[in-house]
């Protein structure tokens, strides 16, 4: 078939392969000339050569319906740059309490004990307190601690948790009443500080 140029700037008359390589580069594409629908359902051998990396960028607002096929597993180590201070790194717990690792170093501890009695005193303002306990961590931190507490259930005279020293291992606490009492009384305690 003769080539023809036509009038309204199209040619015709090319078969498969008319031209040589390097002819139609993307200077000569017009843009918006090939769309998504173009491009869509390519062959796999079409597809030759090295691929150009692909960057975070590149995958966005990417449709549902493209992406499918078994997901590859996902590790701690695929999930990088998020957000600091806030996701946990790692928790459990033992017969010491819970223990709560966050990726920015912090550390929450908690534990649910209970004292025998607060009929000790009266002193400190005529408050009666119990014997002197002893909380060791689930975990041990590596830097200065804070521990705060409350009581919880038990005789309602109880009014405070008072936790005379505190370690990075294991503190002391003890509960304060305004009645004497030998009931068991619980409590709740809270340490925080840095794992790393």
């Amino acid at each position: 078939m003769a080539i023809v140029i036509n009038g309204s700037g199209t040619v015709t008359g090319l078969s498969v392969g008319g031209l040589p390589d390097g002819t139609v580069d993307s200077g000569t594409i017009a843009t918006g000339t090939i769309v998504d629908a173009d491009v869509a359902n390519v062959a796999a051998s079409k597809l030759t050569g090295a691929l150009p990396a692909i960057s975070a960028a590149n995958l966005t607002a990417i449709p549902a319906a493209n992406i499918t096929g078994t997901l590859p597993a996902i590790s701690g180590a695929n999930l990088t740059n998020l957000p600091g201070g806030v996701e946990i790194a790692a928790r459990g717990s033992n017969s010491n309490g819970n223990y709560f690792k966050f990726a920015d170093g912090t550390m929450i501890c908690t534990v649910d004990l209970s004292t025998s009695q607060q009929n000790n005193g009266a002193t400190a303002g005529a408050f009666y307190y119990s014997n002197s306990n002893t909380w060791t961590y689930p975990v041990a931190f590596t830097g200065s601690v804070k521990v705060v507490g409350m009581t919880q259930g038990g005789h309602y005279n109880a009014i405070s948790v008072k936790t005379p020293s505190v370690g990075t291992s294991s503190c002391t606490f003890m509960t304060l009443s305004v009645n004497s009492t030998g009931n068991a009384q619980g409590v709740v305690l809270f340490a925080i500080g840095v794992w790393s």
